[in-house]
């Protein structure tokens, strides 16, 4: 069973992501994990809200995630080609 974590001590969604998963850069909006495509074009990594792809996550709040998760490489391959710069996966509360 996953343990809870109390994403409430977060001011954002982008702090989260920050404290919770080494190798992450944010610029912009975007989220970039280190080593998985390059820092040319399009990069950033595809989101996953509730099961569906989402462009911006800034509007959710700490609060509202119940789980949220970094694949890359092996584990992002179910997603194909959209997911070669990585994915988080977020599921919300709600």
């Amino acid at each position: 069973s996953q343990q809870t974590i109390d994403y409430c001590k977060f001011t954002d969604i982008f702090q989260l992501i920050r404290s919770e998963f080494s190798g992450v850069t944010i610029s912009g909006g975007s989220v970039y994990i280190r080593g998985s495509g390059s820092f040319s074009g399009q990069t950033q990594a595809l989101i996953i809200v509730n099961g569906s792809s989402i462009g911006a996550i800034d509007w959710i709040q700490p609060c509202q995630i119940k789980s949220i998760n970094l694949l890359k490489d092996n584990d992002a391959a179910i997603y194909g080609t959209r997911g070669g710069n990585g994915v988080v996966v977020i599921e919300t509360k709600n």
